[in-house]
């Protein structure tokens, strides 16, 4: 019996396909045809090629491997399909268990296109069944009778699916439990990329998310989630709304955040008012949301257009006011050299000061990293304007401090202490 391998490939032992060869050879029931004798010559052609790599001696105990046309796969199990049949309301090809499956568990969707279906109803696709058939007799895959082989569930099995979507959702299931269940979900659209939650169970899923105060279940459950249309509206609107509590907008931004690392996902969250929405967490919220829409508005303007709209929409004055009220200044400090790449967001960084804040960090920010992106932050805005530039040039020379982040190692330090030194050493 050919054994089906995790990619979907077949791996036949030599003496099963001369079995099959023998059994297909001395057949009393039926004259020799040229169908037959296309597929005695297929199989004569595996052995030979199993010849050549392994030697005549050591054919009976080989193996080779098939992989299996695309075209053979269903696209929701990726796996051959034993009884493929055509999804009428949409026309596309599927294996019978695996759609079957996905409708149970009430998808009202095409798996692929993701259009609503006018009618559930299925019929065999004989072509495609009878070119499958042909493709394993040649070369000596037996399939068992039925759809499938026994404890095989076509790569997805649907119904486990089912119960741990039902674990993650409930409120009433322990911590413990709900965590295994959002892990196993995780793992399992990992390794079954067709596999998409259905529309239905992501309101549970989102409330689970809202309320997960761990942060492994909650990453597992934005990981799940990640692939439905719907969810970003959703998060969207979850901050935008003020709805729940900090835990609950801070997890809604820290989603944003994860989906804001697929580059497609960018413009649309921005589309979608979810930039906007951030801004207004990070003048507004408190401490715990703040951090995790300061990181989701990082990863979104790395797109320009994105960054654009951000300083449009205010992002350089929330940023400099959190600044100066010292709170997460890391965090701001590192959208703000984002934005520093503007001509527009250095006029306003410069009307806001920006300058003597970045100077105090400098001072009183030990971390290395921050002060690198102070640096390169006052490398922009102070060769844009004189009065900055003569707040360096009075820092330097009463404090040397862009001196002595050059002796700390600070790259773009160096730039600015050249072009002190070129301008004259009458600022010491």
């Amino acid at each position: 019996m050919a054994s089906e391998e995790e990619d979907g490939a077949f791996t036949v032992k030599s003496s099963d396909l001369k079995r099959s060869l023998r059994e297909l050879a001395f057949r009393d029931d039926e004259a020799i045809n040229p169908e037959n004798l296309a597929r005695a010559r297929q199989m004569i052609a595996v052995l030979a090629e199993m010849e050549l790599k392994n030697g005549a001696d050591s054919t009976s105990g080989c193996t080779i491997s098939f992989k299996v046309p695309d075209h053979f796969k269903c696209p929701l199990s990726n796996k051959l399909m034993r009884d493929p049949v055509i999804l009428l309301s949409s026309g596309e090809t599927y294996d019978r268990n695996s759609i079957e499956a996905w409708i149970r568990l009430g998808n009202v969707t095409s798996p692929l296109s993701l259009t609503r279906l006018s009618c559930f109803d299925l019929t065999p696709n004989a072509l495609i069944c009878n070119t499958i058939t042909t493709w394993c007799e040649n070369r000596g895959i037996k399939l068992l009778e039925g759809n499938l082989e026994e404890g095989d569930d076509g790569g997805v099995d649907f119904t486990l699916v089912e119960q741990l979507l039902d674990q993650v959702s409930s409120s009433s299931s322990p911590l413990l439990e709900r965590k295994a269940a959002a892990k196993k979900l995780c793992i399992l659209t990992k390794q079954h990329p067709s596999l998409r939650i259905p529309e239905t169970a992501v309101p549970g899923l989102m409330t689970a998310l809202y309320r997960a105060e761990h942060p492994g279940l909650r990453n597992d459950i934005i990981s799940v989630v990640s692939e439905s249309p719907s969810v970003i509206n959703l998060l969207v609107d979850h901050v935008r709304l003020w709805k729940g509590n900090v835990q609950a907008r801070a997890n809604a931004a820290a989603a944003l955040h994860a989906l804001a690392l697929v580059d497609s996902n960018k413009a649309l969250i921005r589309e979608c008012g979810g930039l906007v929405a951030l801004i207004s967490l990070l003048e507004n919220g408190e401490e715990l949301e703040m951090k995790e829409a300061a990181s989701a508005v990082h990863s979104l303007c790395t797109l320009p257009s994105n960054k654009e709209r951000a300083i449009g929409d205010g992002g350089v004055r929330v940023v400099m006011e959190n600044i100066k009220e010292g709170v997460l200044v890391s965090e701001m400090v590192e959208i703000l050299a984002l934005f520093a790449t503007d001509g527009g967001a250095v006029t306003r960084m410069n009307n806001l000061g920006a300058v003597h804040c970045l100077f105090k960090i400098i001072k009183e920010k030990p971390n290395p990293r921050c002060k690198e992106y102070c640096v390169a932050i006052l490398s922009a805005i102070s060769y844009s304007d004189r009065v900055s530039w003569k707040e360096v040039k009075r820092q330097e020379r009463e404090r040397q401090t862009i001196s002595k982040l050059v002796l700390e190692g600070t790259p773009m330090a160096g730039c600015i202490l050249a072009k002190l030194k070129r301008s004259g050493l009458g600022f010491f």
